[in-house]
């Protein structure tokens, strides 16, 4: 049974109440709701309305356990869930890429045995483990991103840019995810814009132009003036401004072949040359880092060795950009192939040694079938003089400028013995 809703109540109650008791003008109505013994009917009242008949079964109405109707507000339910539906058309949350959410709420890793079985969730399989991952390598991923631990971050550099990281040519992967080493520049060298150079001058040292002291920057690119030391009534001694001519006691370079130590009043200094094929670096005398104008290769530029033997001069030919190789100062696409031999051609127009052993008698040939060296007396050359020994007891053997030299020590005749000066001998020849 349901309630009428209280208008319908109050329409049957005001109804009910015009028809109970007599009717006006002594009319009524019998108990089956027909005419009475009144011959004409009596209206209803001007006063009230009838309302119109109501189908009960029609009317919406609250249930019955309900006094009145309540606008409800959906609260989501995520007890013991951390994905799925909440009740509410809204989601418990998320599962992480390769994790697939089950009926009760959690998440779980999505197996696969092929790429077919990860589709689903824009991923590929791996089939080592059987899970689905965001990638294997990094042309699973979008072109601006790479593969590291399956998961495809974006890039770290664009692929092939080249770079420094130190002292050292960094190139980026293929991939964009990070660098690597593509080439070392060598100690004489300085890492710029992603390549290497030579230095022109060495990081951080100080020297003197006149009275104009300079140093170089810490890479060994530029060297820039830090001080002019006239204008301060001093003299520029090893990269400094000082009062006297030089530091008490000090020992510097006078210049690239000469070293000098200072008097202890610091108002002169005293010069010696340094030994052939040394020069002075610091104060000290050191062997030749390379023979002075002769080809060499600084990495890849190919120059050549400065005047005091100290090391490439600057600047030269890259043959990288060339497209070339340098090689023994040369820039050349060949390579020269000398392994195993002493002698013969290196297979690139040059040489792979001559045969000469520093003997002036011997005579040295390449054998071209082996590419080694074999030597040979020469004939009549000496490196001494018991090498001269004709067996004639009548010369005495000499070995001049590596050639054997006989000197005659006795007589033929009588007459090779006179002695003029003397009047009073006679000279025999006794051999």
């Amino acid at each position: 049974m349901r309630l009428l809703p209280q208008m319908v109540l109050t329409a049957l109650l005001v109804i009910g109440g015009s028809c109970s008791g007599d009717s006006k003008d002594g009319a009524t109505i019998d108990d089956t709701g027909g005419p009475g013994d009144t011959e004409d009917q009596v209206a209803p009242p001007d006063s009230v309305d009838v309302p119109p008949a109501v189908d009960i079964d029609a009317v919406d109405t609250p249930n019955v356990d309900t006094a009145e109707a309540v606008d409800e507000v959906c609260k989501p339910d995520c007890a013991g869930k951390v994905c799925g539906p909440d009740g509410c058309k809204g989601a418990c949350g998320e599962c992480a890429p390769g994790q697939g959410c089950t009926a009760a709420g959690k998440c779980e890793v999505s197996g696969c045995a092929s790429d077919e079985d990860c589709l689903a969730v824009e991923m590929v399989c791996d089939t080592d483990v059987g899970q689905c991952v965001e990638c294997i390598d990094s042309e699973d991923c979008p072109s601006a991103e790479f593969c590291e631990d399956q998961t495809c971050p974006p890039d770290v550099c664009m692929s092939g840019k080249m770079s420094c990281d130190g002292n050292a040519v960094v190139v980026c992967r293929g991939d964009g995810g990070g660098f690597e080493v593509a080439e070392t520049c060598s100690e004489s060298q300085y890492c710029d814009a992603g390549s290497c150079h030579e230095q022109v001058c060495v990081p951080g040292e100080q020297h003197c132009e006149g009275e104009v002291a300079f140093q170089c920057d810490a890479l060994g690119k530029e060297e820039t003036s830090v001080a002019d030391c006239a204008k301060e009534e001093q003299h520029c001694f090893d990269g400094k401004c000082i009062d006297g001519i030089c530091l008490p006691g000090a020992v510097f370079c006078a210049d690239s072949f000469n070293v000098a130590t200072c008097n202890d009043e610091g108002s002169d200094f005293v010069v010696e040359a340094c030994p052939e094929e040394h020069n002075c670096t610091n104060g000290v005398c050191k062997p030749w880092a390379c023979v002075p104008g002769e080809p060499l290769c600084a990495g890849h530029v190919a120059t050549v060795c400065d005047e005091a033997g100290k090391g490439p001069v600057p600047g030269g030919d890259d043959c990288l950009d060339l497209g070339k190789l340098c090689i023994g100062g040369i820039c050349t696409k060949c390579i020269p192939d000398c392994f195993g031999k002493e002698c013969g051609g290196d297979g690139c127009g040059g040489k792979c040694g001559v045969c000469d052993d520093g003997d002036p008698c011997t005579s040295g040939t390449c054998n071209e079938t082996t590419f080694m060296c074999a030597y040979a007396p020469v004939a009549a050359c000496c490196n001494f003089d018991d090498q001269c020994n004709d067996a004639d007891p009548c010369t005495d053997n000499l070995c001049v400028a590596n050639a054997c030299v006989s000197i005659n020590i006795c007589c033929m005749n009588h007459q090779e013995c006179q002695d003029q000066d003397d009047s009073c001998t006679h000279d025999l020849c006794l051999n």
